[in-house]
């Protein structure tokens, strides 16, 4: 007696199709599992036991081997419980055999047969679809989530009592349902912080406008009480939203992470702020069993970091590849592991350790060593994948500073030049300017003479890199944007190049 199932697994952020045969035999009471499981996969034996008896059914005394295909990948993870379980059933034939090959089956069992909702369900399902399974069994809590992923219908079920009911049924594909329509979409965030509560700061303002617009890498440095971290607690409310498909991409990686059973779909894109303490792994992800880190967590969302020195330098250098090419590459013995990470980096810090280095108001009182062992944390390559370094100052109280640009101004703009962004650079794949290549340049960010002319003269001055030549350009293309220009004029330029003026103390020039 022989059957075949469909089900998935997950490896770092993807789903991996697994095809679960199960053969009944002659001989002595045996129960197999083979095809590289790991222990979770190992002690479901006991609960596929149980969960089975719990429907009335005497458990097969026979020689049971289930393998799991493709052999040569490791499995592990709960959710293979209901489809080995429906493999069994489908081997003593009390199921129709029909009814379970164009089926993909999820679910963790408890004893008494209830199915539990496992992490990583969007990749499993879009994993199974790719592969032309386009109908999946999954726990109550997790269909609207299941049919995220398009063309595929779902049946939610509480307990294996239901799934052995609806194999059994007349016609058990005509009960599979898109739940779509149940789906909610969540557009608003809570606005806790406003920029216009901010006193002052129309430059550092305008810099983080400007940043949201075109997905520009930003960093801020200024003393303790110049408000960096307040502005950019107010930072993601004028981020522009996700598409449909870009919040289902993001759903995708967090729900590995977790158990996500909420029939929300929220277009806010993520903001991650991890602690200074965090790891590489924990970072760019990885592991014995690997999991997205903070770098893909954040994907099409923002990766904050507070007192960006304070973390470990060989955390901070792990992040240039990811920075540069937007994806996250990690080998391993069954070959390489890629996650996304197409991510705004932002990042704030002191100007040195007691933090009022270039401060008006205050001393520094830390020696020279100190402050090149400080700003040593940042290096040339790391500075140069930024696109906005600009200094802040501490701003007294006064009628004139609260006078200031309000979150809804800046969230205006933002989608203008979003807008803007979108129409031209749908035939090429792209959504925002940072992610120009150097060959779509000439292209996309066409100068005036007199811009091109500031241009030239400022990378000569200031001997600017090629890539921050680059990164100058394309900033200078969201500034037009947002000012309503076709053409990259002077004062785009002029702007751009202002961006940049703090490098020089970052990489400890004149100090």
């Amino acid at each position: 007696m022989y059957s075949k199932v469909h089900s998935a697994v997950v490896y770092g952020i993807d789903g991996l199709h697994v095809e679960i045969e199960v053969k009944l035999s002659k001989g002595l009471p045996t129960y197999q599992i083979v095809g590289l499981p790991d222990k979770t996969v190992r002690e479901s034996k006991e609960r596929i036991r149980s969960a089975i008896e719990s429907l009335g059914i005497s458990f097969p005394a026979k020689r049971i081997t289930l393998n799991l295909i493709p052999a040569e990948t490791p499995k592990d993870g709960s959710q293979l419980d209901l489809p080995m379980a429906v493999g069994i059933l489908s081997a003593l034939n009390l199921v129709k055999s029909d009814s379970v090959h164009n089926i993909a089956f999820f679910g963790e069992l408890t004893l008494d047969g209830r199915l539990m909702p496992t992490p990583g369900i969007l990749s499993m399902v879009s994993a199974v679809a790719t592969s032309g399974v386009h109908k999946v069994v999954v726990p109550e809590h997790l269909k609207v989530e299941a049919s995220m992923i398009k063309g595929v219908k779902c049946y939610g079920a509480t307990n294996i009592s239901e799934v052995y009911e609806l194999l059994n049924s007349e016609d058990p594909y005509g009960q599979f349902t898109s739940y779509k329509k149940a789906m909610k979409v969540e557009r608003d965030i809570e606005a806790q912080i406003n920029f216009s509560d901010v006193i002052g700061q129309e430059m550092a303002k305008r810099a983080l406008m400007v940043a949201a617009a075109g997905f520009h890498n930003i960093l801020i440095s200024g003393p303790p009480g110049s408000g960096k971290s307040m502005m950019m607690s107010a930072f993601q409310n004028i981020l522009p939203e996700m598409s449909i498909d870009e919040a289902v991409e993001v759903r995708k990686i967090h729900s590995i992470r977790d158990v996500n059973c909420a029939d929300v779909l929220s277009l806010t894109r993520p903001v991650r702020r991890p602690h200074h303490n965090v790891t590489i792994t924990a970072m760019i992800g990885g592991g014995v069993k690997p999991k997205p880190g903070e770098m893909s967590m954040a994907h099409r969302g923002v990766l904050f970091l507070d007192e960006l020195p304070e973390f470990k330098r060989e955390t901070i250098e792990a992040m240039r590849q990811p920075l540069e090419d937007k994806e996250i590459n990690l080998s391993r013995i069954g070959g390489l592991l890629t996650m996304p990470s197409n991510i705004l980096f932002a990042a704030t810090m002191n100007p040195c350790k007691c933090g009022y280095q270039f401060s008006l108001d205050r001393a520094c009182t830390c020696t020279d060593r100190e402050i090149h062992s400080y700003l040593g944390k940042l290096s040339g390559p790391i500075l140069d994948r930024l696109d906005v370094l600009i200094e802040v100052q501490r701003v007294e109280d006064s009628t004139e500073a609260k006078m200031s640009t309000s979150t809804e101004q800046m969230g205006t703009l933002v989608k203008k030049a979003v807008r803007t962004q979108l129409d031209r650079y749908k035939q090429v794949g792209i959504q925002f300017n940072s992610e120009l290549k150097s060959s779509q340049l000439l292209r996309y960010c066409q100068m005036t003479p007199e811009a091109e002319n500031l241009l030239r003269e400022s990378v000569k001055t200031f001997v600017f890199s090629k890539r921050v030549r680059d990164k100058i350009l394309c900033i200078s293309r969201t500034i037009a944007d947002i000012d309503g220009n076709e053409k990259i004029e002077i004062q785009h330029i002029a702007e751009a190049v202002q961006y940049r003026m703090a490098e020089s103390r970052l990489r400890r020039e004149n100090i």
